[in-house]
């Protein structure tokens, strides 16, 4: 994706099954690219031949799909040879807003030979990969006893017990929030997440680690 002397431009293009909302209009970079595929309500088979072509047409040096609707992308970027495929979770699923549906744990499990690395945004979501599928944890925003309190999952009793502490010391909630926001300032923010972004997609085309690129799992 780069060379020592010169850096490819980089082309991005926004594949979407269905089409894109108006949000595409304040995209106003030149380089790009929209395709919509408008495929009706059921799974997207009979596209995925328009689906590797593109990634072939354009030699897609990495593919970012969004949630479960398109985790079935990775495997076709497997086989239009792209060699960086990340999944990224978001948000529940309408019909699963707990993550807790046993289908949709097999579906995230079969295409986990052919996605390269996991991103989740959140600690419920990071928890229901590394439990449902096994991908390892992302590193935590929350530090115990510096940033915040952290209480095991469904504990409401620590849950309780941390929140009485808080709010019978006013002032440690407080330096828990200062340091919260330079931690994540620091380590979270937009310029933090570009730039590792960044050394994942270059480091890639290098074979280097990614072991320390924030955000990054599996």
């Amino acid at each position: 994706m780069s060379s020592p002397r010169r850096r490819r431009r980089i082309v991005h293009v926004v594949l979407s099954l269905t089409t894109i909302s108006d949000f595409k209009y304040r995209i106003t970079q030149p380089d790009v690219c929209f395709i919509e595929l408008q495929k009706p309500p059921g799974h997207a088979v009979p596209l995925y031949p328009r689906i590797v072509q593109p990634l072939r047409d354009f030699k897609a040096d990495a593919v970012l799909s969004c949630n479960l609707a398109a985790l079935e992308i990775t495997p076709l970027a497997w086989q239009a040879r792209v060699p960086l495929r990340i999944h990224t979770e978001h948000g529940w699923d309408a019909h699963d807003p707990a993550g807790q549906n046993l289908r949709y744990q097999r579906l995230r499990k079969l295409p986990k030979p052919f996605v390269s690395h996991y991103l989740a945004v959140s600690k419920d979501l990071d928890e229901c990969l590394a439990h449902a599928i096994g991908v390892p944890g992302t590193p935590d925003v929350v530090e115990d006893s510096v940033t915040g309190l952290l209480v095991p999952s469904g504990g409401t009793n620590a849950m309780a017990q941390a929140l009485w502490s808080l709010y019978t010391d006013a002032a440690r909630g407080c330096s828990f929030a200062q340091s919260a926001r330079r931690r994540a300032l620091k380590n979270f923010g937009m310029d933090a997440m570009v730039h590792s972004c960044e050394r994942l997609f270059f480091g890639q085309q290098r074979g280097e680690s990614d072991r320390s690129v924030p955000g990054c799992s599996g």
